[in-house]
């Protein structure tokens, strides 16, 4: 084949590779736009005391080390009314996740696993649905001892289980392993 007719063959395809084609989504919208979570919060309330707990990773998961990874604190027998916040600080503003998450209160759920603790944990707050989210919980720990909590938030859209949920299904979000320490 001669190299001109060769060039027109390719230009001709390159063109029509470049043609607009109507059927083609160019910018399909995500549906779960994920975002980052550098901060978990968490505030006990107990006895008329409130204290906030942090754990803070403001480059989020890799990179450097967190700044802030609190040992959480209870009293043995003595209720908790506990609330969560997810942010993402990586950022100069601070974002506040816990709202998206809220507004997609169906197709999140937040997991509480206790290791090395006897701990009871209720979760308080549901989704339209009835079905658990856990952004708000009571926690009530037996005895005295040291442990770990692991605090996952799990993104399940449209497979979000009935109480009390499974943690196997969707994708984490975030997962924090916190020391406990029960006095």
């Amino acid at each position: 084949m001669k190299p001109r007719v060769l060039f027109a063959l390719c230009s001709i395809w390159f063109m029509a590779s470049c043609a607009k084609d109507d059927n083609r989504v160019n910018n399909p919208p995500n549906q779960n736009d994920e975002e980052l979570i550098t901060s978990l919060l968490v505030e006990l309330s107990a006895g008329g005391a409130s204290q906030t707990y942090a754990f803070r990773d403001p480059d989020g998961p890799g990179g450097n080390d967190p700044v802030q990874w609190d040992t959480l604190r209870l009293q043995a027998g003595v209720s908790a009314q506990v609330r969560l916040s997810f942010l993402d600080e990586s950022k100069d503003t601070t974002e506040d996740i816990t709202l998206e998450i809220m507004d997609e209160a169906e197709d999140h759920q937040v997991f509480f696993t206790p290791q090395g603790v006897s701990i009871s944990i209720t979760v308080t707050d549901t989704d339209s649905n009835g079905n658990l989210l856990g952004l708000e919980s009571s926690w009530t720990a037996s005895s005295a001892g040291t442990g770990t909590l692991t605090i996952t938030l799990k993104h399940q859209p449209e497979i979000k289980a009935a109480a009390p949920g499974d943690i196997a299904l969707g994708e984490t979000d975030v997962e924090v392993i916190f020391p406990i320490r029960v006095d």
